[in-house]
């Protein structure tokens, strides 16, 4: 079984194809990234907070 979403985001705005996420730094220091991909097993919600703790330089522990 596969499941797949593609083209979610602004498609309507200049012929936009692709994703976006919103990133929130919060007061306390930690991190909510917000998406429209939906984990449904494939591992989604690790790999977005592992990429969203790098490249900030925070623990992934902090980032939701």
């Amino acid at each position: 079984m596969a499941g797949v979403i593609h083209v979610c985001g602004n498609r309507a705005m200049f012929d936009f194809d692709g994703s976006s996420a919103i990133v929130k730094i919060n007061e306390d220091g930690r991190v909510t990234v917000v998406t429209g991909e939906g984990d449904i097993g494939q591992g989604a919600r690790t790999v977005y907070a592992m990429i969203a703790a790098e490249e900030l330089g925070t623990r992934y522990e902090d980032v939701t």
